[in-house]
């Protein structure tokens, strides 16, 4: 059920889903004073396998072309990284977080340019959730702060190194300014057993109010309604998707949710908050690819018709 969101980090250098938030201006940003020496373009491979030139290509600057020695590889070896401006934020992004990043990628053997926020064809900055960048990009977006741009090189060699897969080969380099942090909320105390005074139905769903709602009608399972909402694994503590990452409500008619939602979500009244534990029966039982076990859903309901 994950919100997956998200979002697309960086187009084709990430394979994620499209975001927003606000678009700064669609120029390259310049490199500080005084700029790295230069390095000569590398002689290009022919053995390459040509990539489609855009027509809002921007121009890959000179450094991207290869590692410079301004630039600090990281203690892992998957990728290198220098600032190009400085952040206004304090605080880091966490693993589970979501983050609204710009980004413009390119080939470093050629210099073609293969994905893009920027320009008259790029898109939004793009709502992404950590757990879906690859690898190496995501110990890298930790290390920013709202308002930075990085530029980041992955060798991608070896492969486990943690390059994004299926994407152009060698050396790939990567602007990223990070526009906004979305922090995950905190798990509740009692993910793992749900306290004593929690109600229970039938099923087995648990639930507890966090927060009453203002509404007075409870929705059908045939309305469609906007809920935020954040699920952890029960087993792992771990968060697997959250409407926090985009920030906008997720929308759905209560019948195509999960059982325990599709009981649970008509209890609920407009404006009310509540914590539900969802057996696994109730969830993605024997579904691959989803979360297994007992799920715990933070659910707000933010409107139903």
């Amino acid at each position: 059920m994950s919100e997956k969101m998200l979002c697309a980090i960086v187009g084709l250098a990430l394979g994620l889903a499209g975001g927003c938030g606000a678009d700064p201006d669609p120029t390259p940003t310049p490199d500080p004073e005084p700029a790295p020496e230069a390095t000569p373009d590398p002689a290009p491979d022919p053995d390459l396998i040509p990539l489609p030139i855009r027509p809002d290509a921007i121009p890959a600057p000179a450094e991207t072309r290869s590692i410079p020695s301004a630039a600090t590889m990281d203690p892992t070896g998957r990728f290198a990284s220098r600032v190009l401006v400085e952040g206004e934020g304090t605080e880091h992004p966490r693993p589970f977080d979501g983050v609204v990043v710009h980004s413009t990628s390119w080939r470093s053997a050629d210099g073609n340019m293969f994905d893009t926020t920027r320009g008259d064809m790029g898109e939004p900055p793009r709502a992404i959730f950590m757990p879906d960048l690859f690898p190496a990009l995501r110990e890298g977006v930790q290390l920013m702060v709202q308002g930075e741009t990085r530029r980041f090189w992955f060798p991608q060699d070896p492969p486990e190194a943690g390059g994004p897969a299926g994407r152009p080969e060698g050396l790939i380099a990567m602007d990223v300014e990070l526009v906004e942090l979305h922090p995950a909320p905190e798990p509740p105390e009692s993910l793992t057993e749900p306290p004593a005074s929690a109600g229970r139905s039938a099923s087995g769903l648990r639930w507890v109010v966090v927060e009453p709602g203002t509404g007075t009608e409870h929705p059908e399972v045939g309305s469609r309604v906007r809920i935020h909402y954040t699920g952890w694994s029960a087993d792992t503590g771990e968060i697997f998707a959250g409407t926090y990452v985009s920030g906008q409500p997720w929308r759905r008619v209560v019948q195509g949710m999960i059982p325990g939602l599709r009981e649970g979500v008509p209890l609920m009244v407009v404006g009310e908050r509540r914590l539900f534990w969802v057996p696994a029966e109730l969830a993605y039982e024997g579904q691959e690819e989803r979360p297994q076990g007992m799920l715990v859903f933070l659910v707000e309901l933010v409107s139903a018709t």
